[in-house]
């Protein structure tokens, strides 16, 4: 077949240069420095069948990332390894941060524009299941400006390149409280609500949980990408195992503990 040529460059052709909007630079950042962390992805598909049943009996409905956070949390806190961080500055060692913060991804409008912006929340372990989820439904439905981690992260996002870089260096390489305080000790994102799994965000810390959608069997592919430098396969796959013993344990018991009389019934 004959080459299909170009229409003939003039004004309307040639596109035009726009400038890197302020909703992408935090994402532009945090890909920058994420390279620079050697980060393997292990899957495992779980199976939480029983919490699929549980979550019809509770009114609301707990949210996945909140059962997820928390049992996440819960396994952090009988693992000091996964609360370390790797530092590099001024020689390379270890920070273990003597508790845990979980850090999650939330896709928020704003001015006109979708931004990805992180929500911290501190102790995850230490909160009900329906505290989580409240806190969670606050970072996706606040106004933006009333989250003073969002407006944190908007006031960066006016700073310049250089400034922001600088910002984004010291904290993740000087001080191992300041990094884990910021950044969180494990991170997670998910984009199960959309019917999409991820396969390796990226990271910042020593490990990142993300999950898909569960099946009408109730498996699920639970994803933990994690830094080589701390961890290594097996023990990451020990771990997937106990999270997924905490959801089908602990997260399950509290969830029975929350069923409504009416819902149970229907059940």
């Amino acid at each position: 077949m004959p080459e299909t040529q170009l229409p003939q460059k003039t004004a309307e052709t040639a596109g035009h240069w726009i400038k890197l909007p302020k909703s992408r630079r935090l994402v532009v950042d945090l890909l920058k420095y994420s390279k620079k962390i050697p980060s393997q992805p292990l899957v495992r598909n779980c199976n939480v069948n029983e919490l699929v049943a549980l979550r019809k009996q509770t009114s609301p409905k707990v949210s996945w990332p909140a059962m997820f956070m928390k049992a996440y949390a819960i396994m952090s806190t009988r693992h000091p390894n996964l609360r370390r961080l790797f530092m590099p500055w001024p020689w390379a060692h270890l920070h273990e941060h003597p508790y845990t913060i979980g850090r999650m991804t939330v896709a928020r409008m704003h001015e006109g524009e979708e931004w990805v912006l992180f929500y911290r929340v501190v102790k995850p372990e230490t909160l009900s299941l329906a505290e989580m989820h409240q806190q969670m439904l606050e970072a996706k439905n606040l106004p933006v400006e009333d989250v003073p981690r969002f407006r944190l992260q908007l006031l960066v996002s006016n700073f310049p390149t250089y400034l922001r870089r600088l910002a984004w260096w010291y904290c993740l390489n000087v001080k191992g409280y300041l990094r884990a305080t910021i950044f969180g000790t494990f991170g997670m994102t998910t984009v199960s609500s959309l019917g999409g799994i991820s396969v390796h965000p990226p990271s910042t810390g020593a490990t990142t949980l993300t999950f898909g959608p569960t099946d009408p069997e109730g498996n699920v592919r639970v994803t933990l990408c994690y830094d080589h430098r701390l961890l290594d396969g097996a023990e990451i796959a020990r771990y997937l195992r106990e999270l997924e013993e905490i959801l089908n344990g602990e997260i399950a018991d509290e969830l029975r503990s929350m069923a409504t009389p009416e819902l149970r019934e229907v059940a």
